[in-house]
């Protein structure tokens, strides 16, 4: 846990944002270039799930 003002707190929290977007998105290409990454991707799919609502940040600290 962490304890800031609101301007520094804000920062942290879009940065983190910004990082778990720019990641999935990564994934998500990664995943789709090729018939093979697909099958992967299916594989995995249930974990890549529960891990991707682990860090949604509209769960973290009751955001909406």
């Amino acid at each position: 846990m962490i304890v800031t003002d609101g301007f520094t707190g804000n920062v942290a929290l879009k940065a983190i944002e910004g990082v778990i977007g720019f990641t999935m998105g990564i994934l998500k290409s990664v995943f789709t270039s090729s018939i093979f990454s697909k099958i992967g991707y299916l594989l995995s799919m249930r974990a890549f799930k529960r891990h991707t609502a682990q860090i949604n940040p509209k769960n973290i600290m009751g955001l909406c």
